[in-house]
């Protein structure tokens, strides 16, 4: 049975210093270049084995630190993160995607997500959009087709088919910094049955918290998105949306909580 230690003292404050060491060295968001070497491995690693394990993300690593109710701590299974995920993508999957005849999931990188979707409801149409043309390529060989898409530039009309869909991102709208604009414009116009969010949210940290500090500077630092969630809030007030739920998850990897959650649709 997998434990988790809290890091405390001297052990806690290595760690502190291991991220800040690392969002010095990180590449920002919007890296397409980055993303692309990275998923284009991926696909040549699929195309030797056609091994769905091999689509798992690099960014998910065993081994590190990760984040728990607001500490850092040590799980006793390496890749326990990774054996949470599944379990948690599982529990997402079940609640707000099962009802859908259609899951397009938008920033689907290494297709991973995809992958699994596809052959846990085989009934359904899953469809894969990235700006990386190996992300694209891999959509189409393990799901029901890619499409490149640029989240920054969405296409100016609205997809209409999309009120039988359920839009996902995981770990891909953090990458619009500021310019989530476009992108959240055309959810509205295009009215999917509903819009899952699977992202780290700055709003939900705690500054006084040192771990919790550590993610806003990796937000900061990497130019992460902000200011999304007070966008809904306004456009709930005016009755355009209705947010089906918000949840912080409390539970992260090294450099941040990017397992957060808000759902919603248009009105």
């Amino acid at each position: 049975m997998t434990s988790l230690q809290i890091l405390e003292g001297d052990e806690e404050a290595k760690v502190i210093a291991q991220v800040r060491e690392i969002i010095a060295q990180k590449p920002r968001a919007r890296d397409v270049a980055h993303w692309e070497r990275g998923w284009k491995e991926n696909l040549e690693v699929w195309h030797a084995t056609h091994d769905i394990d091999a689509l798992r993300p690099k960014y998910i690593r065993p081994g590190l630190p990760l984040r728990h109710n607001g500490r850092f701590v040590m799980a006793t299974d390496p890749d326990f993160e990774w054996r949470w995920y599944k379990k948690f993508r599982e529990q997402i999957s079940d609640r707000w995607l099962a009802d859908s005849h259609e899951i397009m999931e938008i920033g689907c990188g290494s297709g991973h997500n995809i992958a699994w979707l596809k052959a846990r409801y085989p009934g359904k149409h899953i469809l894969g959009l990235d700006w990386s043309p190996s992300a694209v390529q891999i959509a189409s060989e393990v799901a029901d087709g890619g499409v490149l898409f640029d989240m920054l530039n969405p296409p100016p009309d609205k997809w209409s088919s999309l009120r039988n869909t359920t839009v996902l991102t995981i770990g891909a709208m953090e990458q619009t910094g500021r310019l989530w604009g476009p992108m959240l414009n055309w959810l509205i116009a295009c009215k999917p049955k509903r819009v899952v969010h699977i992202e780290p949210i700055l709003d939900w940290y705690n500054p006084d918290n040192i771990v919790d500090l550590t993610a806003i500077e990796a937000h900061q630092a990497r130019g992460f998105w902000t200011g999304y969630i007070d966008a809904l809030i306004k456009l709930m007030d005016e009755g355009r949306i209705e947010v089906e739920n918000t949840q912080r998850s409390w539970f992260g990897s090294l450099l941040c909580e990017g397992y957060s959650q808000i759902i919603w649709r248009s009105l």
